[in-house]
């Protein structure tokens, strides 16, 4: 390979990196551009072992997770949790899910403590789902690690550790916008 080649060549790569895909083009010998064709069309890729699992609602959630009867309950705990600003759990999160599913989403996508903390999802969801506080602060199967929600049984809490699956389930509500249905 020419020394030019070998330039033109790494100049591509470089434009791409730079850019995250899109058109590659060089110069040859007098100047003339050659190429400039798509080189992909610079779609994300989908996460790599994160189920599909179509289109999911707050009310999906609410039952399954996060309401007063779900597996990983917000509120089941009693002067521990999230039912109220009072609560010890709300005191170190600013969440506060109250006692209903419309309170609940409230306290996700805001702080009820405005100022000291963010909310555990922005309002409007975003493709970040991964870095968002409450996907962050969810126990999974298989971990233990101090500060993850809901507590242990051990400490009082639902003991509840989300698998995969139910990880997958909020990323795509996350991601889909975090509405209220």
């Amino acid at each position: 390979m020419s020394l030019r080649r070998l330039t033109c060549l790494v100049a591509l790569l470089v434009s791409l990196a730079a850019a995250g895909g899109g058109i590659g083009a060089c110069t040859n010998a007098t100047g003339e551009i050659q190429g400039g064709e798509e080189l992909f069309d610079g779609a994300s890729p989908a996460p790599v072992d994160t189920p599909d699992v179509g289109t999911v609602t707050w009310t999906d959630l609410y039952d399954s997770y996060f309401g007063p009867t779900a597996q990983a309950s917000c509120t089941a705990v009693a002067n521990g949790c999230h039912m109220s600003l009072g609560d010890l759990g709300a005191q170190g999160s600013g969440y506060v899910c109250g006692a209903t599913k419309d309170s609940c989403w409230t306290g996700i996508t805001t702080s009820a403590i405005p100022g000291s903390f963010s909310p555990a999802v922005p309002m409007g969801g975003t493709t970040s789902p991964m870095a968002t506080i409450l996907y962050k602060s969810l126990h999974p199967a298989g971990v233990q690690t101090a500060g993850q929600m809901p507590l242990s049984s051990a400490d009082g809490g639902a003991g509840y550790a989300f698998t995969p699956l139910d990880f997958a389930r909020i990323a795509a509500w996350i991601d889909q916008g975090a509405a209220n249905d």
